[in-house]
C-alpha cells in the first residue's frame, strides 16, 4: 500500500507463498481483523476481488501452496486460521526445477515423500474427480520412477524435473481432497512444539494408513498396485514401505520428538481436518491414536 506495488513475489516453501496470500487479504481489507476471513467463520464470501497479483516460484517443497486456494497462519493472538476462497490462488505459479538442484538427501526425500503421499491420498480420496485421480497417477508414476535418480545425484536435472513435475501434479489433485495421512500430519504440526517436516511425517503415516484404508477402495488399491510394481492391491504398503526403506528419513514419530502425551490432543484435531472428510475410510479420533499409536 505505502509503495503503491503491482504484485506480491512469494519464493520457497509453502509458508511463503502463505503468507504472501495472507498479506493479499490484510493489503486489500485494513479494517477488518484477519480472523473475519477465516474459512471457519465464513471468511471466504468476505475475501474481494481487488486483491494483488502474487507470482508464486516454489522450492523443493513449495508448491502445495503455490497452486492452491488455502493458507493457513497463526495470527498474532496464537489463533490458528484457515483462509480458503479461489480469489487466494496464485496470478501466476513458475515451476523451475534449477531451484531445486543441491537440495540435501534428507530435503530431497522428505519432499519426494510429500509429493507421493499427496498423490496416492488424492487417488484414494472418496470424492468423484476422474481428471485429478489422472493428474494422481501421472505424478505418482514420475515419483516412482525418479526419487532414486534425485538422491543419487542432488545435480541430475533431468530427475530433479520429474521430480518437480510429480510434486506439481500431487499439488494439482489434492483439490480433489486428501486423507488421513495429511490429517494427521496437519494435527501433528499444529500441536508440536517444534517445527515438522511433512515429508517426514508422510513418510512414517502412509504406510499405515494405506492399510487401514485398503479394503475401502479394492479397485483404486489394484491400480496403485500396477503403479508402484506390484501384482495385485495387497502388495501396495509392501511396495510403499519398500519404496520408502531407503529414504534417509526416520521411520517413527520418536525420532522427530514426538512424545507419546502429543498423540491424543493430535488425535482429537486430525477427526476435524478437512482431510478426514475425504479419506476413503471414515476415521474417528481413537483410529487416529491407534494409528500414531503403531508408529510411536
Amino acid at each position: 500500500r505505502e509503495v503503491n506495488a503491482d504484485l506480491l513475489v512469494a519464493f520457497g516453501p509453502s509458508a511463503a507463498s502463505d503468507l504472501a496470500k495472507v498479506a493479499r487479504i490484510a493489503i486489500t481489507h485494513p479494517d477488518m481483523p484477519l480472523n473475519t476471513y477465516s474459512y471457519a467463520q465464513g471468511g471466504s464470501r468476505r475475501i474481494g476481488a481487488d486483491l494483488p497479483d502474487l507470482f508464486a516460484i516454489p522450492s523443493i517443497v513449495g508448491f502445495g501452496s503455490a497452486v492452491a486456494a488455502h493458507a493457513p497462519a497463526t495470527l498474532t493472538g496464537g489463533e490458528r486460521a484457515l483462509m480458503m476462497c479461489r480469489k487466494l490462488i496464485p496470478t501466476v505459479t513458475i515451476c523451475d526445477p534449477t531451484v531445486t538442484l543441491g537440495a540435501s538427501p534428507e530435503l530431497s526425500a522428505s519432499a519426494g515423500a510429500d509429493a507421493i503421499t499427496r498423490c496416492i491420498e488424492a487417488f484414494l480420496s472418496r470424492s468423484y474427480n476422474p481428471p485429478a485421480d489422472g493428474i494422481a497417477l501421472d505424478g505418482l508414476r514420475r515419483a516412482v520412477a525418479n526419487i532414486g535418480r534425485v538422491l543419487a545425484d542432488s545435480e541430475d536435472l533431468a530427475a530433479r524435473r520429474e521430480m518437480m513435475a510429480a510434486t506439481l501434479n500431487g499439488a494439482l489433485a489434492l483439490l480433489k481432497g486428501l486423507g488421513a495421512s495429511h490429517a494427521m500430519t496437519n494435527a501433528l504440526r499444529a500441536v508440536a512444539e517444534h517445527p515438522l517436516a511433512q515429508g517426514a511425517l508422510s513418510r512414517i503415516l502412509l504406510p499405515e494408513v494405506m492399510r487401514f484404508n485398503r479394503d475401502a477402495v479394492p479397485e483404486k488399491a489394484t491400480a496403485l498396485a500396477g503403479v508402484l510394481g506390484g501384482a495385485e492391491r495387497d502388495d501396495i504398503v509392501a511396495e510403499v514401505e519398500a519404496l520408502f526403506a531407503p529414504l534417509p528419513l526416520p521411520t517413527r514419530l520418536s525420532e522427530l520428538e514426538i512424545s507419546a502425551r502429543m498423540l491424543r490432543p493430535a488425535a482429537q484435531v486430525a477427526a476435524h481436518d478437512l482431510a478426514t472428510d475425504t479419506n476413503p475410510r471414515r476415521a474417528e479420533a481413537d483410529d487416529y491414536l491407534a494409528l500414531m499409536q503403531s508408529v510411536q
